[in-house]
């Protein structure tokens, strides 16, 4: 039996479709994961008043510290994380009063510092109140701000702390590279429960017409309308219907 050219494109076109009009299955990415974890002050002189939460769940501490190098006369730090919904989003907070360090060389009357997440989407916000810097006022900072003075880098409202003060050189005691962190907020991990549409993995289909299948005769025939060697046939078989395909295309494109 002769294949006419008509039916060929047909079965070339019903085979390059096919991959396309298969069906899907919903594919889920791992599970929603949240976590939040706060401290009133952490660093090279200790950690005050911290907390942390994973994946769900709330937690407060409020706390105080007076030790060489470091005073806070009030703090508080909160932590909390949710996955409900499917959807994942986490809080953390920190304020410290009445705070001096190294000696007084930076005070502060009150630091605070939050983020927040949703989605993976973090954002960080606070303020300082009251800063003064090797006796300098610098007042009320509510935007990202530095300086070097008296031996020490200080940072403001930058990232996930408040305050960060290091040593550029020994003051009162403490080695240079000695680092302290007020109000510092951390998002452990943020991400949200998301669907998406996946092939399945579908049986092949078997062709009817040119396509390796029944006896061995037929294959034998339309292998030779379609001007398959015997190489060509064996390829076709262990390479899959992709093989198939491209022999399809030679075939059609010398009619």
């Amino acid at each position: 039996m002769r294949l006419r050219m008509p039916a060929l494109a047909v079965v070339a076109l019903a085979t390059l479709a096919w991959p396309f009009a298969g069906g899907h299955v919903a594919a889920q990415s791992p599970p929603a994961q949240a976590g939040a974890g706060a401290a009133v002050a952490a660093g090279d002189l200790g950690t005050v008043g911290r907390v942390a939460v994973q994946d769900s769940g709330r937690d407060v501490v409020s706390d105080a510290v007076s030790r060489p190098g470091m005073e806070i006369a009030r703090g508080r730090a909160t932590a909390r994380a949710t996955r409900a919904g499917g959807r994942a989003s986490a809080r953390a907070g920190a304020t410290a009063e009445g705070i001096a360090l190294f000696g007084g060389l930076v005070t502060a009357d009150r630091v605070t510092r939050m983020a927040t997440a949703a989605d993976g989407a973090v954002r960080f916000s606070g303020s300082v109140a009251g800063l003064a810097v090797d006796g300098v006022e610098r007042g009320d900072v509510h935007s990202d701000e530095s300086w070097s003075a008296g031996g020490a880098r200080v940072t403001v409202n930058r990232d996930g702390a408040g305050l960060r003060i290091r040593l550029t050189r020994p003051v009162a005691g403490f080695a240079s590279g000695t680092t302290v962190a007020i109000a510092e907020v951390r998002i452990l991990s943020s991400r949200a429960v998301r669907q998406q549409q996946a092939p399945a993995r579908a049986r092949q289909p078997q062709l009817r017409i040119g396509v390796p299948g029944g006896n061995a005769r037929r294959n034998s025939r339309t292998a030779a309308a379609l001007g398959l060697t015997t190489t060509g046939r064996s390829a076709a078989r262990n390479s899959g219907r992709s093989a198939v395909l491209s022999e399809y295309a030679t075939a059609i494109a010398s009619l």
